[in-house]
């Protein structure tokens, strides 16, 4: 039984994309997309490392050592499935997972996220993930489809 309590605590975005285009073409996009992420309508940049394979780290560089570790790959299987485990964006205690499945649907590819956390996830995070992630999925579209 979820009580208010808890609900407070977690967060849960589930998002669907179609993108007409081959799945190994869409699973590269989406590496650049996790290593030079727009963040807002501008395309604002923030840039992060991706060490692509299982125990890798995904952070937020910003250089001279430093940054911000967002998770650890937990599973890497192009074109299929890449997967994270970590705090993502929060700094403050909280347990995350962001999956990511392709597959191919026709002449598409169907890219299915989602992104679970649970912990003091703060109400502004609850709020702004939902869209942040749907902006990073448009821009993954807009980056294959042109």
């Amino acid at each position: 039984m979820q009580t208010a309590a808890t609900l407070e605590m977690a967060l849960d975005v589930n998002l669907s994309i179609d993108i007409k285009a081959k799945p190994e073409k869409v699973f590269d996009a989406l590496i650049e997309t996790f290593t030079n992420m727009r963040t807002d309508e501008k395309g604002t940049v923030m840039k992060f490392k991706l060490e692509c394979w299982p125990g890798g780290r995904w952070y937020r560089d910003l250089g001279d050592d430093k940054g911000h570790l967002w998770g650890i790959v937990q599973s890497y299987r192009p074109p299929t499935l890449l997967e994270f485990f970590g705090p993502m964006c929060m700094s403050h205690p909280v347990a995350g997972h962001i999956i990511i499945r392709l597959a191919e649907v026709g002449d598409a590819t169907r890219v299915t996220f989602r992104h679970q956390a649970m912990g003091n996830v703060i109400e502004e995070h609850r709020q702004g993930m939902p869209e942040g992630w749907r902006l990073m999925l448009e821009y993954l579209r807009k980056d294959c489809e042109t």
